[in-house]
């Protein structure tokens, strides 16, 4: 009898640890809730060119601030960006992969939260893989986006954009 009763005191305390685990993980995600404009970029006109941007586009694009609304609430994630490049994409966290529309097409894409910043991956078949990276500063006033493009054909640009809490 004492045992079982350990048992079930071992799996209280567990359940109890991961809940409080997922709490914690949940408020941590739920900090990029906001409005974002970036302030500065490095490598962006490089990245733009590897996706076949025109010359005369890449020059507004990097010459403009766009920004970017994030809400993260029930498991889903939402980014609403303004600019020429302007797009919406919402993912379920932990869910399986979804088609989208993109600028080159349909691509499956997926949301996932590690050591505290959200990823997107974007797979367009037959044109490249996209990777964004998005963490916030320590005093969550700064969004740090990094994005990775990788083409079928091996090449590959990084892309660092910085924005700032409104």
């Amino acid at each position: 009898q004492s045992y079982s009763r350990h048992n079930i005191k071992q799996t209280i305390t567990t359940t109890y640890l991961t809940m409080a685990a997922l709490i914690a993980v949940m408020s941590e995600i739920a900090s990029f809730n906001g409005s974002y404009k970036r302030v500065k970029h490095e490598g962006l006109d490089a990245f733009l060119s590897l996706q076949g941007a025109p010359w005369p586009a890449r020059k507004i694009i990097c010459a403009e601030s766009p920004t970017a609304n994030i809400t993260c609430l029930d498991g889903k994630f939402t980014i609403k960006v303004t600019g020429t490049v302007g797009y919406t994409d919402s993912f379920e966290f932990g869910a399986d992969p979804i088609e989208g529309k993109g600028k080159k097409g349909p691509y499956m894409g997926k949301v996932r939260f590690e050591e505290g910043k959200i990823v997107v991956t974007k797979v367009t078949p037959g044109v490249n893989v996209m990777t964004m990276v998005r963490g916030l500063s320590e005093d969550k006033n700064t969004l740090i986006q990094v994005v990775t493009c990788k083409t079928e054909d091996g090449k590959e640009a990084v892309s660092t954009q910085i924005f700032e809490r409104q």
